[in-house]
């Protein structure tokens, strides 16, 4: 059994693979199903086997919603720009000490 953590699901994102998500766990927040990946109850095979093909059956689609959010949220520009406004955040906090 493989474990999935939110980095490995952001770099097989990055790497066009969809992502299919246990209901269970903090996964579930990375994924809203039907834009970039399914949820699957782990109880449930079923569920598992429905996922998986929903997947496939709009594997395209999945699949660049997904990498086009993996270049907005974790682009060089994106976390430069996050970046700059905690430190501005700091700043004016301590300004206002």
């Amino acid at each position: 059994m493989r474990i999935a953590t939110k980095e490995k699901i952001t770099l097989n994102t990055s790497a066009k693979l969809p992502a299919i998500v246990s209901q269970v766990g903090g996964l579930r927040t990375l994924v809203e199903p039907g834009r970039n990946g399914f949820h699957f109850d782990p109880q449930d095979v079923g569920s598992m086997k429905a996922a998986y093909h929903a997947v496939m059956s709009s594997r395209e689609q999945i699949i660049q919603n997904a990498y086009q959010e993996v270049l907005d949220r974790y682009s060089w520009d994106t976390v430069t720009a996050s970046l700059l406004r905690f430190y501005e955040e700091v700043r004016n906090y301590r300004q206002d000490r």
